[in-house]
């Protein structure tokens, strides 16, 4: 399921796409080029302009978002296919997607670690998984 990320009338809005919660399944270059039928929005232009347009007009009618954000599309995969990571970035660079690899989560999750005590849910759930690695 996507979720966006529009916080405190942000200029521009994030659509979040995340990668299987259990990473089976490495992310491959090829689900992304020559029209796939994985990951529709990201292959079906047409799709893709429906859902961001509607997304946009339902955060616009709860006030979420400014007027005119900006819209981008992003993916979170904690596996991709060593050999293809390259081609995937360049790929992702191009089309001007958002691409957060296992290096990026693990940054993230490091950050949100390492800033002290915090009783949320986020920042347990960090130091539970950092603690092994």
């Amino acid at each position: 399921m996507a979720s966006s990320a529009c916080i405190d009338n942000a200029p521009h809005c994030l659509l979040r796409l995340p990668r299987h919660a259990t990473n089976r399944f490495p992310a491959r270059l090829h689900q992304f080029e020559n029209r796939s039928k994985n990951y529709k929005l990201f292959n079906e232009p047409t799709t893709r302009e429906v859902v961001f347009r509607r997304l946009v007009e339902q955060l616009r009618e709860s006030k979420s978002i400014r007027k005119n954000p900006k819209v981008q599309l992003c993916l979170a995969a904690g596996k991709i296919i060593a050999s293809h990571t390259d081609g995937l970035r360049s790929h992702f660079d191009e089309n001007n997607w958002l691409l957060y690899d296992a290096g990026w989560i693990r940054e993230q999750l490091q950050a949100i670690s390492d800033s002290g005590y915090e009783n949320s849910i986020a920042a347990v759930t960090a130091k539970l998984l950092l603690r092994s690695s």
